[in-house]
């Protein structure tokens, strides 16, 4: 299955309509501040961009759903909480679940180049597992089925 071409249409569809911003670019458990269930801050800005904002959202949901057993509650929950702070766009919607996919493909191919170049280095595989596992069930989920569950979710 392709990953890449239901982001790229989404995304090249609503480019010139979605919200801008910085953002933080690598939200996920090492870099996610916490006591107990409250978030208290993020840690390590090195791959902060501007760019989608909504980027912030689908990266945090990628990463989230990694050893997730029901992983449209996950994106489902996700999406509610963020929407309580900052309301999603319509736009936004649509392209919030293929960058979810998009980011994990993208992760998997970065740590698998840079584990070539320093091979010795534990951390660069540290979430490949769980992406192996959990991107081909991302894959089998139909795109604006997922759309749908969010927009109703968010209605």
């Amino acid at each position: 299955m392709d990953v890449s071409s239901p982001c790229q249409e989404n995304v090249t569809s609503t480019s010139n309509s979605t919200r801008k911003t910085e953002i933080h670019n690598d939200v996920n458990d090492y870099n996610v501040l916490a006591e107990g269930d409250q978030v208290t801050g993020l840690v390590d800005f090195g791959d902060m961009v501007h760019t989608h904002t909504i980027c912030d959202l689908a990266i945090a949901m990628a990463y989230t759903t990694l050893g997730a057993d029901d992983v449209l509650q996950v994106i489902k929950e996700m999406a509610l909480g963020y929407n309580e702070f900052m309301p999603v766009a319509k736009e936004e919607l649509t392209v919030l679940f293929p960058m979810m996919r998009m980011r994990l493909a993208i992760s998997a191919c970065m740590a698998a180049h840079q584990m070539r170049l320093r091979p010795d280095d534990p951390y660069l595989s540290i979430s490949q597992e769980p992406i192996r596992r959990i991107l081909p069930k991302l894959l089998t989920l139909d795109v604006n089925d997922v759309h749908d569950l969010l927009k109703n979710s968010l209605a």
